[in-house]
C-alpha cells in the first residue's frame, strides 16, 4: 500500500515511538513517586517523650492536648514496658544492653502520626507541641521529613505534567477533526485507515514495551517498584493510536495521494495532443 511505501509511513510510525515512550515514562515516574511518598508516610513518626515519673492521669492529658493538634492524625501511648519489649523486637544487641542497666531506663512517650500535608508544617508544629507541660523532647527524622516533601511536590509536579500533556494532546486531536470539517478538507489517507492504524498502535505499544523492559530491572531492587494500572496503559494506547493517527491524516498533502496527482497531471499533459490530433483527422470542407 501507497502509506507503507512512502515515508508518512517511517514517520508516523516514528512519532507513535517517541508518544509511547514519553507517556509511559511519565506514567511510570508518577506512580513510582506516590508509592515511595506512601512507603515513608507509613514510618515516618513523631516521638513526643514525656517525663519519666508522668502519671497515668497527666498522660491522658497530654494524649487528649496532642489530639487537639492541627495536623495530628494518629496518637499512640508507649509506656516505658511496651517501649523496652519493642526494643527487644527490633534490636535485641541494644536490649540486652539496656538490660545491664538493671532499672528501665526508656522514659514514656507518645508516638505521632501526622497527616502528608502537616509534614511540610512540622517545625511551627513542633513548638506548639513544646509549650505543652511534661513534655521533655520532641525527635523525628529530619531527612526522611524532607524527603517526604520533596516527593510530594515530585508527585505533584508529574500530575500537573501529565494533565498538561493530556490536554495540549487532545486539544491538538480536536484541532485535527475541526479543521476536517472545513468544507475544502479531505483526509489524505481516506483508503488506508487500516494500516495508518496498525502503525500507530505498533508505534506506541513499542514505546511502551521498551520502557517496562528498561525500568523493570528496578523491580529486583526492593518491594517499591510499581508500574501504571491498566486502565492508564489502554487510555494511553487509544489516544497513542487515535491522536496519531488524526495527525498523519491532517498533515498529508493536500488530501490526495501521489498516484492520484500523478495521474491528474498526467491527463492534462495530454489534453492538448488529443486535441491537435483530432483537428488532423478533420476531413477539410
Amino acid at each position: 500500500m501507497e502509506f507503507l511505501e512512502n515515508r508518512r509511513g517511517l514517520w508516523t510510525l516514528l512519532l507513535a515511538l517517541g508518544f509511547g515512550i514519553a507517556g509511559e515514562t511519565l506514567l511510570f515516574m508518577q506512580r513510582h513517586c506516590r508509592r515511595v511518598q506512601s512507603s515513608l508516610l507509613d514510618d515516618f513518626r513523631v516521638v513526643v517523650f514525656s517525663a519519666p515519673d508522668l502519671a497515668e492521669s497527666k498522660a491522658k492529658v497530654v494524649e487528649e492536648r496532642l489530639r487537639a493538634l492541627p495536623d495530628v492524625e494518629e496518637v499512640r501511648f508507649v509506656s516505658r514496658e511496651a517501649a523496652l519489649d519493642e526494643l527487644k523486637s527490633q534490636v535485641p544487641d541494644l536490649a540486652g544492653s539496656v538490660a545491664l542497666l538493671g532499672e528501665n531506663p526508656l522514659p514514656p512517650a507518645f508516638e505521632v502520626r501526622l497527616v502528608p500535608e502537616g509534614i511540610a508544617r512540622l517545625p511551627s508544629w513542633v513548638r506548639e507541641v513544646s509549650r505543652i507541660s511534661d513534655v521533655s523532647d520532641v525527635r523525628f527524622k529530619p531527612a526522611e521529613a524532607r524527603a517526604i516533601i520533596q516527593l510530594e511536590f515530585y508527585g505533584r509536579f508529574l500530575d500537573v505534567a501529565v494533565s498538561l500533556a493530556a490536554a495540549a494532546w487532545f486539544l491538538a486531536v480536536a484541532l485535527v477533526f475541526w479543521s476536517m470539517t472545513r468544507p475544502r478538507a479531505r483526509w489524505g489517507f481516506c483508503k488506508e485507515w487500516g494500516p495508518c492504524w496498525a502503525i500507530s498502535a505498533l508505534g506506541a505499544a513499542s514505546g511502551m514495551l521498551c520502557v517496562y523492559l528498561v525500568s523493570y530491572p528496578l523491580r529486583l531492587a526492593g518491594p517499591l517498584w510499581v508500574w501504571p494500572d491498566v486502565w492508564s496503559q489502554l487510555g494511553l494506547l487509544i489516544s497513542g493510536t487515535l491522536g496519531i493517527g488524526c495527525i498523519a491524516g491532517w498533515a498529508a498533502p493536500g488530501g490526495e495521494s501521489r498516484a492520484g496527482k500523478h495521474e491528474a497531471k498526467t491527463h492534462r499533459s495530454a489534453a492538448p495532443a488529443d486535441v491537435e490530433d483530432a483537428r488532423e483527422e478533420q476531413p477539410a470542407v
